[in-house]
């Protein structure tokens, strides 16, 4: 029998292999066939259709041949897969039907692990591509107004903490949308302070940080969202007003995977609906939460990452023809 091992046939092993049947012959020494006993037909396995694109799948694994990272398209509108790559790969027909001793040892002792699959396990800071979220929570924490402008110098100032911005030189009075345009750290640590980590949390939570999305795929990450509770438990030290800074800007104690980062930027695309992401093709996409943003929040935000690739630091996306929001 066919086994699926990893991946999507590992998964899905059990609806591909379908039921054994079974049937009972009885012969002779000669032979010959006395008897037939007809057993469980057999029940053929279902195909699988995958939500992947292939000229998509095609382009990422290019873009990516050469590097270490991982990349991952989500349709916004359902949570389907569009494509999803870790690169290095490996060549999954080296598997079949027999592994070589000699290729599972190169595979094993290749120190840039083409075996692990950085796209739904690999843990990473997900940098200022978090700021959308900590906009989005000081939005819904009615603690300050967008417009109001703060003045960036080059760097936050919080007791003995000195966090710098990119722009060395400061941003000068920056407002929220300006600030995503930007990814102006001073500005976001200054609103995390403002609003305070309980905000923030809240909102990453139900965005899904710190657990598994759920994707039909094995062994996936769940990330870490921290708490204060987290950190006295585990790093035997308090919560600092630092510790929020660090956060608001993607950085410090948080931890995300690439799969975590799309879902989260498809639910900003379509306006507030949380999808399981999912890679094989579903009669119904699974929706795992309505966020009940306002409309106008959700507004400054998209408007800000439009700005991103029309004027800020992630021009290099643009494409002709299309409308384009990001967060580099």
């Amino acid at each position: 029998e066919m086994i699926g091992k990893g991946g999507v046939e590992g998964r899905y092993n059990a609806d591909l292999t379908g039921v054994s049947g079974g049937q009972l012959i009885r012969v002779d020494a000669r032979g010959y066939k006395h008897a037939v006993w007809e057993g469980d037909a057999a029940v053929p396995g279902q195909d699988i259709h995958l939500t992947l694109d292939i000229n998509i799948q095609a382009a990422l694994e290019q873009v990516l041949r050469g590097w270490r990272g991982a990349g991952v398209v989500i349709d916004p509108r359902n949570g389907e897969v569009l494509a999803m790559a870790s690169s290095p790969a490996y060549d999954p027909n080296d598997f079949v039907p027999i592994l070589p001793s000699g290729v599972w040892k190169r595979l094993n002792e290749d120190k840039a692990v083409p075996l692990f699959n950085r796209a739904v396990q690999g843990w990473y800071a997900p940098g200022s591509t978090f700021k959308p979220v900590t906009a989005m929570a000081a939005l819904l924490s009615g603690k300050f107004n967008p417009e109001d402008e703060y003045v960036c110098d080059g760097a936050f100032v919080l007791g003995t903490m000195r966090l710098r911005c990119w722009n060395t030189y400061g941003h000068g009075s920056i407002n929220l949308r300006k600030s995503i345009e930007q990814s102006c750290n001073s500005y976001f640590c200054n609103l995390a302070h403002t609003i305070g980590y309980d905000s923030i949390y809240e909102t990453a939570r139900l965005l899904g940080f710190g657990e598994p999305c759920g994707i039909d795929l094995p062994g996936e990450s769940g990330g870490l969202l921290p708490t204060a509770a987290w950190k006295e438990r585990r790093l035997r030290d308090r919560w600092r007003p630092g510790d929020t800074c660090q956060i608001a800007i993607g950085q410090g104690l948080l931890i995300t995977t690439p799969l975590q980062m799309a879902v989260v930027t498809s639910v900003f695309a379509n306006g507030g609906r949380l999808y399981r992401p999912h890679i094989a093709r579903l009669a119904q996409p699974h929706l795992v939460r309505e966020m009940g943003w306002p409309p106008q929040a959700v507004a400054v935000v998209r408007d800000g990452m439009r700005d991103v690739a029309e004027l800020g630091t992630g021009r290099r996306v643009r494409v002709r023809g299309l409308t384009v929001a990001a967060k580099t």
